[in-house]
């Protein structure tokens, strides 16, 4: 499960959630100290650092989870109050613009408890309304993170959990949990700490000896005076104790009166012992920085009841009979999973996959949990789950042009659609999709594609077909494949059309500015593309094509990848290959999509794989009109 991180800080809320399980797979913060203290924890691969403002909801990956503990100055009593009006308050507003671009199927929010009272409850009703504009069952609870994260801060915050409501299930917040550690659990007054925690002589040190004489007591400044809490817990930690001067809680040790320390700070916000903060960031920063930041237990705690209520298991069947907003699906010879990822982009949840392929199942499995069952010929119908969509992209090498095209004669491929149809007999699906190249449709005369066709209707379905390219659905790879989608309904279907050229990725922005040398060819190889290269002024970038007579033809875009092609099939400039990442993007999978096996398996893999934007803009479309087949009926 994906989670995307917005107003990321130094992580408190990310860590909450790897802890319920979760994977951050893109997180933003524009504060650079912040930045390098998330950086030095978790590595520089999900943080894109800068203004929220300025970034394209088109270059995150998808995700299932937006979490954002967006600033909370504009609400907060300590603050000026003056919300919307504030321009950080406006950066709720971001946040739905991404809810609205990638409508993940749950989003978390954090702030300051006064979000619910502010501007007479006005705010709070906006921030609602919004959400529930986009289809969200919202739910909301201010918690305390001594009552339910098992730290011993007063720290109140609201947490708002919107869980879109295609996924039909109801959420709860987690119940109270007795405290168990105290403050002296996290405090050692024994232990002397840095001379820099501790007050010297002057007046202030006089003002603070007449109160803080209290060993029990942790004490919260409040305009350089202190404060004692009757809870006997730690004072709430703000951003405040790295802003002003003499802002941070204090204590009496036996060594004097002194700050809390940055460690005893992170430990009231429940972060693990590993997490520290970078030489390069001042100690008012990191301060700041732990105020800024989330109650970690507390978040990890609501992350495991949103992680239950993702769990498949959790939807009905009924739900998922009555409408399309979720659904079952199994993903026959599945390879690496591209055509899962169309499907779950539209509400889909896989109950079996199977592929027969090794190394495509150890990609599969890095990527989606699950290591698909083997052999289809050897699996009974009956050890299927029941699901919705069946879905397949049955081998094509049996009908490749570039393959011997010997259809129902290979016995190998060729013959593993009746495997499908063996499927769809036994367990009646309510629709199907299936994927192959276009040549499907000339071989043999025809013959071969009207077999198929004929043996799909009389299973009593209704067959759309068509050859679809996907240079026209976003990515720059012209690949025509012919796509065939039934439904045991007589439901009213059409195919996707081209999405708008504006909006079509092209060589530039797929491929990688800085290149391991590994990649490039060797000079006499460059040397004789470029002596038989069709147009020698093509404009950079160009992806150039060998054919079989040896002609070298550039081109804007990357011709249809190739499982077994030659080594040099495409190029780059005639300069160098793909690299792995560039032949997942041709393909359109997300960033986010792991590398596990060296390059020539990975080209592979990806040669015989689908472009995901082109799958998922069919799967839109089939679950359009199953909706729209479903009220009919309901009506």
């Amino acid at each position: 499960m994906k989670v995307c991180s917005l107003f990321s800080g130094i992580g408190g809320i990310d860590l909450g959630f790897i802890q319920a399980g979760f994977e951050i797979v893109w997180a933003n913060e524009k504060d650079p100290a912040a930045c390098k203290t998330y950086r030095h924890n978790f590595g520089d691969d999900v943080l894109v650092e800068g203004d929220i403002k300025k970034i394209s909801a088109d270059i995150i990956p998808d995700f299932d989870v937006l979490a954002a503990g967006f600033p909370c100055q504009p609400f907060s009593i300590a603050g000026k109050q003056c919300g919307f009006d504030d321009r950080r308050g406006n950066l709720f507003f971001e946040i739905t613009r991404i809810i609205d671009a990638k409508r993940p199927k749950v989003v978390f929010l954090e702030n300051v408890p006064n979000l619910i009272e502010h501007d007479d409850g006005r705010t709070f009703l906006v921030i609602f309304n919004s959400l529930a504009q986009f289809g969200y069952d919202v739910y909301y609870k201010v918690m305390l993170a001594n009552e339910y994260g098992d730290v011993p801060q007063a720290r109140k915050r609201i947490y708002i959990v919107a869980v879109h409501e295609s996924l039909g299930v109801q959420y709860s917040h987690p119940e109270k949990i007795d405290l168990i550690d105290s403050v002296d659990d996290i405090v050692d007054r024994s232990d002397r700490k840095e001379d820099y925690y501790y007050y010297k002589n002057g007046s202030f040190l006089d003002k603070l000896k007449g109160i803080v004489n209290n060993k029990k007591i942790i004490y919260r400044m409040f305009d350089s005076s202190p404060k004692s809490l009757k809870s006997g817990l730690c004072p709430t930690l703000t951003a405040s104790m790295g802003m002003y001067d003499n802002s941070v809680p204090v204590l009496i040790d036996d060594y004097g009166i002194r700050m809390l320390t940055l460690r005893e700070c992170l430990d009231f916000q429940g972060f693990p012992s590993e997490f520290s903060f970078p030489s390069d960031v001042t100690l008012k920063e990191a301060y700041k920085q732990i105020g800024n930041s989330v109650c970690v237990p507390v978040v990890k705690r609501i992350g495991q009841q949103i992680s239950e209520i993702l769990k498949p298991q959790t939807i009905t069947e009924e739900f998922l009979v009555m409408n399309w907003n979720s659904f079952r699906f199994i993903d026959l010879f599945a390879g690496i999973g591209g055509i899962r990822l169309g499907f779950e982009h539209v509400g889909g949840h896989c109950v079996f996959s199977s592929e027969f392929d090794e190394d495509a199942c150890k990609t599969y499995e890095a990527n989606f949990g699950e290591h698909p069952s083997g052999d289809i010929t050897k699996i009974d119908a009956k050890d299927i789950p029941d699901f919705d969509i069946l879905l397949g992209g049955f081998p094509c090498q049996a009908f490749s042009i570039i393959g011997k095209k010997e259809g129902f004669a290979n016995e190998t491929c060729g013959t593993l659609f009746f495997d499908i149809e063996r499927i769809l007999k036994a367990k009646r699906p309510p629709a199907f999709m299936l994927e192959n190249v276009r040549n499907l449709t000339a071989h043999d005369g025809g013959n071969t594609f009207r077999v198929i066709k004929t043996h799909l209707e009389a299973l009593g379905y209704h067959v759309y077909a068509k050859v679809l390219n996907a240079l026209d659905f976003g990515v720059p790879q012209k690949r025509e494949r012919i796509i065939i989608v039934g439904f045991i309904d007589d439901v009213d279907f059409e195919f996707p059309e081209p999405i708008d050229e504006s909006k079509r990725k092209t060589l530039s922005d797929i491929l990688e500015k800085k290149v391991d040398k590994k990649y490039f060819v060797r000079d006499e190889i460059r040397k004789s593309r470029l002596e038989r290269l069709k147009d020698k002024g093509y404009p950079k970038p160009y992806i150039s094509h060998e054919n079989i007579a040896g002609t070298i033809t550039p081109h804007p875009y990357s011709s249809a990848l190739r499982a077994g092609a030659s080594a040099n099939y495409i190029l780059i400039n005639d300069e160098r290959r793909p690299t792995e990442r560039e032949l997942l993007r041709i393909q359109g999978f997300p960033e986010s999509f792991k590398i596990v096996l060296p390059y020539g398996k990975i080209k592979k893999q990806t040669g015989n794989s689908v472009a995901v934007p082109m799958i998922k803009a069919v799967a839109e479309e089939m679950i359009k009109s199953l909706k729209a087949y479903t009220n009919k009926e309901a009506n």
